[in-house]
């Protein structure tokens, strides 16, 4: 796990990985003032991209290309408007289906954008729509009386979500094609569910309830499922507790999302492929934490309530694959730069890195080994310094990954 550190405050939130390895979310600004939309690359760190004019943005997600999109308060902060954002364009305001407000959650490498919008100023219905640069936006459900809310789309344009009919006491998870429109991919047996994502092969992911009884007097309890069209809903299950949620599935079928443990209240990211099933991904020594994205490479991101810190402090997380050597040490060295130390100290902990990084590639294990353990003394030397508590100990951790891979794998590999 990397913490990718915040713009200044105490929170921040990773909410899309693209497989460039770029990171978009969500932070606070130095003095907790404003919450600001993100760019976060290993290069540049990250990134505050601005809002539509108004007090805040969040991002939903981000393309392969560096499409992020989300949603902004606008100039007067009277409403919230989606948003799409490129390094050449900068951020640009998606408009609305007539309503008050929008938001874009998802957005395809070929630029199309989906989300929700108020339909009008006088209801409260909110429709799915598909936005382009060429086309603007346009409202997919044309159902009188239902609200529908689009919440990711692939590159051939098939879009997923939930819709809900007036009056109606749950929502649906739908499936929409623009040759097939709304097909309603139903429930694990209780009156809800929601499609949060959908691959390129077509396979959806997302939650529903198991049942129409409330459990234990508390409410429902909504499992992670994948649907297929000829498979339909799989219950994905939990890591002991009693809930969980699918938030995103790669291309290669691996799905990521957060459930309940066997400790009740207790919530962990989770990693689940057909081979493996549900994996406990853990935290950064909170007691929560949720993984909200996963690229084709299998990054993680998401965020993760910090060791000793209240549960409104999480920072912006980062789970890698199973490391190499080198991109154990690729992670370290990205962690450093992320948490912008005083140069002096970045540049004795990066020799040090580079150092155990040319042991190893001569084929000097244990040499490579004696340079990270140096590493960690500095580390632990700066703790309470330079170094927060939770700064050094994320650091050592990672040292402690670099150790243990370089023993894993055979010398000079």
């Amino acid at each position: 796990m990397v913490d990718l550190g915040t713009l200044g405050g105490n929170y921040s939130a990773a909410v899309a990985v693209n497989d460039r390895g770029q990171v978009a979310g969500q932070s606070s600004t130095p003095g907790n003032a404003e919450i600001h939309a993100f760019l976060w690359t290993s290069g540049g760190g990250m990134v505050d991209i601005g809002t539509l004019g108004g007090f805040g943005s969040s991002v939903f997600a981000l393309s392969n290309s560096g499409q992020v999109v989300g949603t902004s308060n606008i100039a007067g902060n009277s409403a919230f408007h989606g948003f799409s954002w490129t390094a050449a364009g900068g951020m640009v305001d998606l408009g609305t289906l007539g309503g008050t407000n929008s938001i874009a959650v998802d957005v395809s490498d070929t630029g199309q954008v989906v989300g929700y919008s108020d339909i009008s100023p006088f209801t409260v219905l909110a429709h799915a729509f598909s936005w382009t640069a060429a086309g603007g936006m346009v409202d997919l459900d044309t159902t009188e009386g239902h609200t529908s809310g689009a919440n990711a789309v692939n590159e051939s344009g098939q879009v997923v979500g939930a819709k809900e009919a007036r009056g109606a006491s749950g929502g649906r998870a739908f499936s929409w094609t623009p040759g097939g429109g709304f097909v309603d991919l139903g429930t694990l047996g209780g009156r809800s569910s929601a499609a949060i994502d959908v691959n390129d092969s077509g396979e959806v992911v997302g939650g529903s309830d198991t049942t129409l009884i409330p459990i234990d007097g508390v409410g429902l309890s909504p499992r992670a499922f994948t649907w297929t069209a000829t498979r339909g809903l799989t219950d994905l299950g939990t890591l002991g507790g009693r809930y969980s949620q699918a938030n995103d599935i790669s291309n290669a079928g691996q799905v990521v999302g957060f459930s309940e443990t066997t400790r009740e209240f207790e919530a962990h990211a989770f990693s689940w492929t057909p081979s493996s099933g549900m994996v406990d991904l853990g935290t950064l020594g909170g007691i929560f934490s949720q993984a909200v994205a996963v690229n084709d490479g299998g990054l993680v991101v998401g965020f993760s309530q910090l060791a000793d810190a209240p549960q409104s402090i999480v920072h912006a997380t980062v789970w890698l694959p199973a490391p190499t050597v080198a991109s154990a040490l690729d992670a370290l060295l990205s962690q450093i730069t992320a948490y912008g130390l005083p140069k002096g100290l970045t540049q004795a902990l990066t020799v040090k890195i580079e150092g155990a990084r040319a042991s190893w590639a001569r084929g000097r294990g244990p040499a490579a080994i004696n340079q990270i353990d140096s590493f960690i003394h500095q580390v632990d030397a700066q703790r309470g310094k330079a170094l927060t508590d939770a700064q050094a100990e994320t650091l050592v951790r990672m040292a402690t990954i670099v150790v243990q891979a370089i023993r894993a794998d055979a010398p000079g590999g």
